[in-house]
């Protein structure tokens, strides 16, 4: 992880992607694309937490709180940024077996 600083906006690069908050997107050298609000919340938060493996219920507490959510909602967010992550060629993934957290692809 490498925290950018430009123009005042703080951006991450992590692996090949660049994760700017502010915009509410990913971005490659191929492409960039829209997060959504939760994407967005989940990434930072994801971003924010690359030291240690982030499980279930610490993800639904942080990003969904006291909302109503569908009991499968962070594996399905979780498939929209790696679906995402996929999109732009990145080489960054969510390990998802004990938690979650991010990693490089080797």
């Amino acid at each position: 992880l490498m925290r950018i600083k430009e123009e005042g906006k703080e951006k991450y690069r992590i692996g090949n992607l660049v994760f700017n908050k502010e915009n509410s997107e990913i971005s490659s050298e191929k492409a960039s694309l829209h997060l959504n609000h939760k994407e967005c919340e989940v990434m930072e938060f994801l971003v924010n937490n690359q030291e240690r493996t982030i499980d279930k219920q610490e993800l639904e507490k942080r990003v969904w709180a006291n909302e109503e959510k569908n009991e499968n909602i962070v594996t399905m967010y979780i498939a929209f940024l790696q679906d995402k992550f996929s999109a732009l060629g990145a080489n960054i993934r969510i390990n998802d077996k004990n938690g979650y957290v991010l990693e490089k692809i080797v």
